[in-house]
């Protein structure tokens, strides 16, 4: 089976997130991704699946941050809706692969977190499904798929 090879610069992307959320420097994170939007707005490659992730990623975090500190969420509206849309592009690229499920596990994942911040319950529950089918033993995609559950207790 050939194993799908992604590009060096999908780890820079991801360490240059991690380090911004991480010292929680939203400006300089929404400049960030804006950047990587940009950059990558017409790629369609599927090595560059991560980075579409990473978008996604970064977008959830403001939408999660603007959530907490402003009572104005058109900021956070805005960046769930681009969250969902990169979320949905990395998947789209991985599932036209074969060997690419690993991969898929924390975007599924991610995926369905926004879409139930959205309140898109019953579709990320299907979402946390696919992840679990991969394998039931991934613990991000099986707790949140019982906080999803939850909704319905």
């Amino acid at each position: 089976m050939k194993k799908t090879s992604f590009s060096p610069v999908c780890d820079a992307c991801a360490n240059e997130m991690d380090r911004l959320t991480i010292a929680k420097d939203y400006d300089a994170l929404a400049s960030y991704v804006l950047q990587q939007e940009d950059e990558y707005a017409g790629n369609n490659d599927l090595e560059c699946a991560p980075i579409f992730f990473y978008i996604g990623t970064g977008n959830s975090t403001l939408a999660h941050h603007y959530h907490r500190s402003s009572s104005d969420n058109e900021q956070e509206i805005t960046y769930r809706k681009k969250a969902l849309f990169y979320f949905r592009k990395a998947i789209s690229l991985l599932e036209s692969g074969d060997d690419n499920h690993v991969i898929l596990l924390p975007i599924y994942t991610n995926y369905a977190n926004d879409l139930d911040s959205c309140g898109r319950v019953i579709e990320a529950l299907r979402i946390y499904r696919k992840a679990l089918s991969i394998t039931d033993s991934f613990g991000m995609a099986t707790a949140n798929y019982g906080r999803a559950l939850s909704f319905y207790a």
